[in-house]
């Protein structure tokens, strides 16, 4: 475990590729880190890139190690937060951040409210708000987190 969590740290201090990818939350989770393998995981760069690389790589071997990551984590450590729900928070996170000042909803309002409702509310406000980009972004993470519904 000892050599795992040296290798962890070391690539986490690197910059966000394909080899961290892979390393990094391989590492975390032979070294027993469940909380730091589910906060790679839960990262939205991370994820941007799970899901980036599953589609390039033909066999979707980062795909299905993210898959597996989770299926640890609900095994280990149950009372962290699953999939759907890490997710589902992600596309709000991000629809929230796009969203212009004057059109922020109140984080701790936004925690308390049914998810449904939330985005509907959310999606109305960022009418207009959202760039191109930005709509790229969460239909990719949206598709993502859904795979886990």
């Amino acid at each position: 475990n000892c050599y795992h969590t040296i290798l962890a740290k070391y690539f986490q201090s690197q910059p966000i590729n394909c080899r961290t990818l892979e390393e990094l939350p391989w590492h975390w989770s032979q070294a027993l880190e469940w909380n730091k393998l589910h906060k790679i995981v839960k990262t939205p760069d991370y994820f941007e890139l799970f899901r980036s690389s599953s589609e390039m790589n033909q066999f979707n071997t980062f795909k299905i190690d993210l898959f597996r990551y989770w299926d640890e984590l609900k095994q280990h450590a149950p009372n962290l937060s699953g999939p759907a729900e890490t997710y589902n928070m992600m596309v709000r996170d991000e629809l929230l951040a796009s969203l212009s000042a004057t059109t922020y909803l109140d984080r701790e309002q936004s925690e308390e409210a049914d998810w449904d409702k939330e985005m509907e509310k959310l999606v109305e406000r960022a009418a207009g708000h959202v760039t191109p980009e930005d709509r790229i972004k969460l239909t990719r993470s949206a598709w993502l987190a859904g795979q886990f519904l």
